[in-house]
């Protein structure tokens, strides 16, 4: 009744549900970091492992097996090959995210904000060899 044949419904829902986790996930975060620096409790970091966010990332996982399975059975790709490679690709991916997700929390815990060395992430310190020519020298 509410199937069609592309899966527009399903595409749709899945995405909407994704971004409405994300936000909450987003705003979980933040807030609580925002608390954490004002009163440096590593109780709150410690929260911040639990089902605080852990449900908006399932939400957001969910989301994105959805959108994946749906986005594969509109090319015509078999139900049980799009269920399942999209709970692989999205299991995966949430699994990398949550333990770096842990790897950051546990060094800001013990180091503080200068802990992360946010300043290594940048790509400008990044060599691309036979990309850029450096004719400064």
């Amino acid at each position: 009744m509410y199937y069609s044949d592309p899966p527009y419904v399903l595409i749709a829902a899945s995405l909407l549900m994704a971004a409405v986790c994300c936000y909450a996930f987003y705003k979980t975060l933040v807030g609580t970091l925002q608390d954490w620096s004002k009163r440096r409790s590593s109780r709150l970091l410690v929260l911040l492992q639990g089902s605080r966010l852990k449900v908006p990332l399932l939400g957001i996982t969910l989301g994105a097996m959805g959108f994946l399975s749906g986005s594969l059975l509109f090319f015509s790709m078999p139900p049980s090959f799009a269920y399942s490679f999209s709970a692989v690709i999205a299991g995966v991916s949430v699994t990398l995210v949550w333990i770096q997700l842990r790897t950051l929390l546990r060094r800001l815990e013990t180091g503080g904000v200068k802990a992360l060395k946010l300043e290594e992430l940048g790509l400008g310190e990044i060599p691309l060899p036979g990309f850029i020519a450096d004719d400064s020298k």
